[in-house]
């Protein structure tokens, strides 16, 4: 008996410390309160997102491609595409870098993690195809997310573009210091 109540004690303190990513967040000093950008339902629950890996020495640099597409319930086209640089010197030795790009939400997630880099890696990400209906060009941003997705770290970046009316988002330059999660948060 007390062996069950062990077991059930802590499935009930891992269950209580995770969070949802549609829960409203709880920011600390650092971050902002925002939540994450719902992207439209893929067609498919095939889809549920898309990884992309590739080895690349740390002392000669490289780039990695990023490129999904999927239609959504409507038959709208949703696409996700852009480029990930890794600078000369950025980490030693070869490492496997694997980007996972979510079909639920306007984020990217990035493995080792943690990983942080000698020299900062750039990120440009480009969504096109989502509903931006109703939200202020000035209130999404592109963000670290650190945490179970709960705290919002403004990045250093090159530029953002939001156009509501052709629902493109698009930042360019994004500072990547360390893998972890980044994204659209609203």
């Amino acid at each position: 008996m007390k062996k069950l109540i062990s077991i059930l004690t802590i499935f009930l303190i891992i269950l209580s410390g995770c969070a949802d990513l549609n829960s409203p967040p709880n920011p600390d000093s650092n971050g902002v309160s925002k939540s994450l950008l719902k992207l439209p339902t893929p067609s498919s629950s095939l889809l549920s997102g898309f990884t992309t890996a590739q080895d690349i020495n740390g002392s000669v640099g490289g780039s990695i491609n990023i490129y999904h597409e999927y239609y959504d319930v409507n038959n709208h086209l949703i696409k996700i595409y852009g480029t990930l640089t890794i600078p000369q010197g950025a980490f030693s030795g070869t490492k496997n870098i694997n980007i996972v790009v979510s079909s639920d939400f306007a984020m990217v997630d990035f493995f080792p993690s943690p990983t942080t880099f000698n020299v900062p890696l750039l990120l440009d990400l480009t969504y096109e195809g989502v509903n931006l209906n109703g939200i202020d060009e000035e209130d999404i941003d592109f963000y670290y997310i650190d945490g179970n997705s709960v705290d919002f770290i403004q990045i250093n970046k090159g530029s953002k573009e939001c156009d509501s009316q052709l629902g493109k988002l698009s930042v360019v330059n994004a500072v990547v210091g360390h893998f972890s999660r980044f994204g659209w948060g609203v």
